[in-house]
């Protein structure tokens, strides 16, 4: 995709408040990168120039080195750059030493070249070594002696038909490499180390999305509360409309019955499917009294496990139990008490 030399048709610097759009967006993109990263890759103070290339490319360069691009969509994607400042933002595929060269050279990647494990029996190769993947993905290349990615590539196919295709033929379109004429934009220069912002990254992308998850759950479980109360509001105001209903409803019945037993009253059709109602309609009395009083009474707390604990603390030890003493005598049993304190 950069093999030739880069025509800039446009050249400009954003504001400093596209900037920081900008820098939102990134991270909204790559949740994996952080903030720490971030005030190293791209300082506020640092100003970001935009680069129109051909074929609606658009290349954002912070400094010297260009960071990540917009081709065809706008959707970010990051150059070799921003992956050897930040590895942790794309999954990495690594090949044999050598292939890195032939990839440089122009060729795509082979599957044979892919450094991969054995799966388990009953296991799919491709899902145990690159997950489930679809057309297209984006993956960073790396080869095995070494840290930093070299390539970005796209896959050829998603991972269900690799697995019918087996390991021959290209796995992936190179798109980006070391040496093309992006790389020759920026500085050119590959850390010796990984950075260890990578792995302080990852911990900090996992507490966010714990520290989100929490306070989804706390908000889900105040909006029910919410609901909850509004609707205990509305069934106290009607509660005693409702039982009054019921209740003379279900002494009209009983009359009913009496009147049937006694033989007075020969019931029709209407009248039987009255008399069937009587246990049904006394229990829904019972259910609506029991949830009116545990509204307007509702039972205390439970008392938590710590206030618990510490009160059994301050009570000091039960009847019968051994108590300390200095001189290391066994304390004497309390009066009255017999085996263990059982009276």
């Amino acid at each position: 995709m950069f093999r030739d030399k880069l025509t800039t048709v446009a050249e400009t610097q954003l504001r400093g408040s596209e900037g920081k759009k900008l820098r939102r967006r990134l991270q909204d993109q790559y949740p994996l990168l952080s903030d720490e990263q971030m005030s190293k890759i791209w300082p506020l103070s640092s100003s970001c120039t935009v680069r129109k290339l051909p074929n609606r490319i658009f290349l954002y360069s912070v400094g010297r080195d260009p960071l990540f691009y917009t081709a065809d969509s706008s959707e970010l994607r990051p150059t070799l750059y921003l992956l050897q400042a930040a590895p942790q933002l794309m999954p990495q595929l690594t090949v044999y030493d050598g292939v890195g060269g032939k990839i440089r050279g122009g060729a795509d990647l082979f599957m044979p070249g892919v450094v991969m494990e054995e799966a388990a029996a009953g296991k799919s190769w491709v899902h145990e070594n690159f997950g489930r993947f679809g057309k297209g993905e984006y993956r960073a290349i790396r080869e095995a002696s070494h840290w930093a990615p070299i390539a970005v590539a796209q896959w050829r196919v998603a991972s269900d038909e690799l697995e019918m295709q087996g390991m021959r033929g290209r796995g992936l379109d190179i798109v980006h490499t070391v040496d093309d004429e992006l790389w020759k934009c920026g500085s050119m220069a590959i850390p010796d180390s990984e950075p260890e912002s990578a792995a302080a990254a990852i911990v900090e992308h996992a507490r966010k999305a714990h520290d989100a998850e929490a306070a989804a759950a706390a908000a889900s479980a105040a909006e029910k509360r919410e609901i909850e109360a509004r609707e205990n509001t509305q069934f106290v105001e009607e509660a005693p409309k409702l039982l009054k209903r019921k209740q003379k409803a279900l002494r009209q019945i009983r009359t009913l019955r009496e009147q049937v037993e006694s033989g007075t009253v020969v019931p029709d059709a209407d009248q039987q499917a009255k008399l069937s109602r009587e246990q049904d309609l006394a229990d829904e009395i019972t259910q609506i009294e029991t949830r009116l009083e545990s509204i307007l009474n509702p039972p205390p707390p439970p008392e938590p496990e710590a206030a618990t604990a510490a009160a059994d603390m301050d009570a000091g030890p039960t009847d019968g139990a051994p108590a300390d003493n200095e001189g290391g005598d066994p304390a004497p049993a309390s009066a009255g008490a017999k085996d263990g304190g059982d009276e």
